[in-house]
């Protein structure tokens, strides 16, 4: 009888383990994508939602998550953008109306610059930022730290994670 519940233990602790996404991976550019699935929607819609302040568009088929208490330097606020009649989700940052689209940003010294006007690099400042705060680098836009909190960094990589979950990536 011994034998059996720990046969039975071994396989649950299996099951456990490989369902478990890995959260500390890096995101490779040729990752990235912005198609979601019905089932990474629907986990998002049950298990994640709750976490987040959401605001329907329901004549545009949108709804846009975001975190109150997560903004970034200068005003920036990540945001996911979850396109239900497209099957689509996007992660952009809002803007104060009156910032510059191009935005300056330097992770352990190597400067980068980026076009916020266009979407695809939204998600390439997310990917930058994530992948910089899982590695412990430091971030900086312009010559400030991007998290004015140390609790931000971890609500930035949570959000970013839950991302990476509605497009299936991870």
């Amino acid at each position: 009888m011994n034998f059996r519940k720990t046969h039975i233990f071994i396989w649950l602790l299996l099951l456990i383990c490989a369902c478990h996404p890995d959260k500390t991976k890096t995101v490779d550019e040729s990752e990235i994508r912005m198609q979601t699935t019905d089932a990474s929607e629907l986990y998002f819609k049950n298990v994640r939602q709750s976490e987040y302040v959401i605001e329907e568009m329901p004549d545009a088929g949108m709804n846009v998550f975001s975190l109150d208490q997560l903004k970034l330097v200068n005003g920036l606020q990540p945001v996911i953008i979850l396109n239900w009649r497209n099957d689509m989700a996007f992660f952009f940052f809002k803007q104060p109306e009156d910032e510059e689209t191009m935005i300056l940003i330097t992770i352990n010294g190597e400067k980068f610059s980026l076009d916020l006007a266009n979407q695809r690099n939204h998600l390439e400042l997310g990917r930058k930022i994530y992948n910089a705060t899982l590695n412990e680098e430091e971030i900086l836009i312009g010559d400030k730290p991007i998290f004015s909190k140390p609790e931000s960094k971890d609500s930035f990589r949570r959000m970013y994670f839950d991302y990476l979950r509605l497009v299936d990536i991870r």
